[in-house]
C-alpha cells in the first residue's frame, strides 16, 4: 500500500472516534455553510439605503464592495447601499480569505432595483377597464382612488424630420432623450488632475458614428432620413444603452465616440447645417456613456476626408473653414449645459499631409494622391491655426463650455511630429490659471504589429519595449508645459496575434506613469462583442478587469 494511502486510512479512522464520541475537532464542522450575500436582490427607494452583509465568511476575511452603476446607486464600505436614480445596478462583494495556505476569492453579486420615491403629488392616472369594473361594482362610500406609482426618468426633448412609413411623407416628431446629467463643472481641476484621477480607462466606439456611405447610397439614406444607415454601414449594431453599460462593467470610465457630422448635411447648404436627426441620435449616443457616469470624448473625424479642400485651390479652402466653423459652432451650441463628463476633440488625424489628399466633385477625398499645396510647414501653421480656432468657438458659445476640457489634435497625432516646435498649443484666455487643454495623439507601434498584421504577430522584446518607453517619454514635454495627454487610440487591430495582453498592459502602464489617458482602439468584432454586451475573450476581459478591480464577464463569447 502506498504511503498516501495510509495516511487517509489514518485519518478517517481517527474522525470515526471523534464522531462516535459525539465531540468534533475545534474548527471544524458537521456541515461547511456557504459564504453568500444575506441578500441576491433588493428593492429600494431612491433616497434609501439597504444593508448588505456576507454571511459564513471567516473571521479575517476581507470584503471589498463596489457597483457597476454608480448613477443608479452607490455602496459604502460596510455594504450600505443608497438608490440614487431609478433603475437597476448590480453590487459586488469580493470575498477574499485563506483556506489554509489557498487563497480564495469570492464574487458575491446582488441586483438592486432603485424606483422613484413616491410622491404626495402625484396624480392618479385613468383607471384600467378593469380597474374601472370593480370600482363600478363596489358601493361608492368604499371605493379609492386607483393610485399606480410612476417612475419619472429624465428626459430632453428634441424635434427632427421622419419619414412616415404609411405615407412616405416628411413629418416632424418629437424625439425624448434620456438624460441624467447634471451640469455639474469642476472649475478648478485641471487637465492633468482630470485624466489621472478621473477619467480612469478609455475604449473607442469605432466605427459606428463615423461610418460613411458611398455617393449613391449616402443620398438615399439623407433623403429617407435615415441615421441608422450610416451608424451600421461599417458593421456595427445600433448602439444602445446595454452595451454602454457593459462596457462600464470592464471598468471603462471614458468612451470616445468618433463621428461623421456631415453625412446627413445638404451638400448645397453653404451654412452647412447638420441634420436634426443626426445631431439628436449623436446626443442620445452622448447621454448613454454619461447615463452610465462615463467621460466623453466627442470629435469631428475622418467624415469622408472633407479636410482635404484645405489643400487645394482659394475657394475650395474656404469652403473647408466654413463647415469647420459651423460644425463646431452648432456642437457647442448643442452641447453646451452638459457636464465636464463631455471633452470636445478638434479632430481625428487629419492634421497633416491629409490636408492635400485629391477630393471628388463633392469635396471628399478621392485617393491618397497629394494634389493640394501646402508645404509640411503651411500644415503645421494650418493645424495651429484650426486648433486655436476651435477653442475660441467653444469658449465664445457660453454656458459649461466656458470650462470644458478640450482635446487639441496632435500633428498627424504622432508622437514625434507632435513633439516637433512647429506644432505649437493654443492660447485659452478664459482659463488662464487652471489649464484645460489636452494634446491628443495615437498609438500604434510597431505599426507591422499593430496595425496591417502582415509583418508581425509577435511583440515584446527587450528591445520594443525600450522603444514604448522612449516614445512616451517624448510626450512629457506637454505635461511638463501642464497640458494633459491622451492617447486618443491604442490597440492592436488583429486580435489574433500573440501577446496582446501583454501589449496591452505595457502601453496603460506607460499612461499611468506619466499620468497619460489610454483610450483603446475597439471597432465590431475586434474586441467587445457589442450585441451580447461582453468581451470577445477570456484573457482580454480578465486584463481590464484587473487594471481597474472590476468584474466583467470573463467567459468568452
Amino acid at each position: 500500500m502506498k504511503k498516501g494511502m495510509r495516511r487517509v486510512i489514518g485519518f478517517l479512522l481517527a474522525l470515526a472516534l471523534v464522531i462516535t464520541s459525539g465531540v468534533l475537532p475545534q474548527g471544524a464542522s458537521a456541515k461547511t455553510k456557504k459564504v453568500k450575500l444575506n441578500k441576491s436582490k433588493a428593492t429600494i427607494k431612491v433616497g434609501k439605503t439597504v444593508k448588505l452583509k456576507v454571511n459564513n465568511a471567516p473571521k479575517k476575511a476581507k470584503v471589498k464592495w463596489s457597483v457597476n452603476k454608480k448613477a443608479v446607486a452607490t455602496v459604502t464600505k460596510k455594504g450600505v447601499v443608497k438608490g440614487k436614480k431609478a433603475g437597476k445596478a448590480k453590487v459586488t462583494a469580493k470575498v477574499t480569505y485563506k483556506n489554509g495556505k489557498k487563497k480564495v476569492t469570492k464574487k458575491l453579486k446582488c441586483t438592486v432595483t432603485v424606483k422613484k420615491a413616491a410622491s404626495s403629488s402625484t396624480a392618479t392616472p385613468t383607471p384600467t377597464a378593469s380597474a374601472q369594473a370593480s370600482a363600478s361594482a363596489a358601493p361608492v362610500a368604499s371605493a379609492s382612488p386607483l393610485v399606480v406609482p410612476t417612475i419619472d426618468v429624465p428626459t430632453i426633448k428634441r424635434t427632427e424630420e421622419r419619414i412616415n412609413s404609411e405615407t412616405g411623407e416628411k413629418e416632424t416628431v418629437t424625439k425624448e432623450i434620456i438624460s441624467y446629467d447634471d451640469g455639474t463643472v469642476k472649475k478648478d481641476v485641471d487637465s492633468i488632475t482630470l485624466i489621472s484621477e478621473y477619467m480612469g480607462q478609455g475604449i473607442n466606439l469605432g466605427n459606428t458614428l463615423e461610418a460613411s456611405l458611398a455617393a449613391t447610397d449616402r443620398q438615399t439614406a439623407r433623403d429617407n432620413i435615415d441615421v441608422s444607415a450610416f451608424e451600421t454601414a461599417w458593421g456595427a449594431p445600433v448602439t444602445t444603452q446595454e452595451m454602454i453599460d457593459g462596457y462600464k462593467s470592464y471598468g471603462f470610465n471614458t468612451v470616445r465616440i468618433p463621428v461623421a457630422w456631415s453625412n446627413m448635411i445638404d451638400e448645397n447648404d453653404p451654412e452647412y447645417k447638420i441634420n436634426d436627426a443626426f445631431m439628436n441620435r449623436v446626443e442620445e449616443v452622448v447621454n448613454y456613456c454619461l447615463n452610465d457616469e462615463m467621460y466623453v470624448i466627442l470629435n469631428i473625424h475622418w467624415d469622408s476626408g472633407w479636410w482635404s479642400q484645405f489643400g487645394q485651390s482659394d475657394e475650395w479652402r474656404a469652403k473647408a473653414h466654413a463647415r469647420y466653423e459651423s460644425f463646431w459652432t452648432q456642437i457647442s451650441e448643442r452641447f453646451k449645459d452638459y457636464s465636464d463628463r463631455l471633452i470636445f476633440e478638434s479632430a481625428n488625424e487629419e492634421f497633416c499631409d491629409a490636408f492635400n489628399h485629391e477630393i471628388d466633385e463633392y469635396g471628399y477625398r478621392a485617393s491618397t494622391i497629394e494634389t493640394g499645396t501646402l508645404t509640411v510647414d503651411e500644415q503645421y501653421e494650418l493645424a495651429n491655426e484650426l486648433n486655436q480656432k476651435f477653442v475660441d468657438i467653444v469658449r465664445a458659445s457660453g454656458g459649461n463650455n466656458e470650462y470644458r476640457h478640450l482635446l487639441l489634435a496632435g500633428f498627424c497625432t504622432n508622437f514625434e511630429k507632435t513633439c516637433d516646435d512647429r506644432f505649437k498649443m493654443p492660447t485659452d484666455p478664459k482659463n488662464e490659471g487652471v489649464n484645460k487643454l489636452s494634446v491628443s495623439v495615437h498609438y500604434y507601434t510597431p505599426w507591422g504589429y499593430c496595425g496591417d498584421g502582415q509583418t508581425k504577430t509577435e511583440w515584446g522584446t527587450d528591445a520594443e519595449r525600450q522603444e514604448m518607453i522612449e516614445q512616451f517619454n517624448l510626450m512629457r514635454k506637454f505635461t511638463d508645459a501642464g497640458y494633459g495627454v491622451m492617447i486618443g487610440e491604442y490597440g492592436v487591430c488583429v486580435a489574433q496575434h500573440n501577446n496582446i495582453p501583454d501589449y496591452i498592459r505595457a502601453v496603460t502602464t506607460r499612461c499611468r506613469i506619466n499620468k497619460f489617458l489610454p483610450v483603446l482602439w475597439d471597432t465590431p468584432g475586434l474586441y467587445y462583442n457589442r450585441k451580447k454586451c461582453k468581451m470577445r475573450y477570456a484573457d482580454i476581459g480578465e486584463l481590464f478587469n484587473s487594471l481597474t478591480d472590476s468584474n466583467g464577464d470573463t467567459t468568452s463569447v
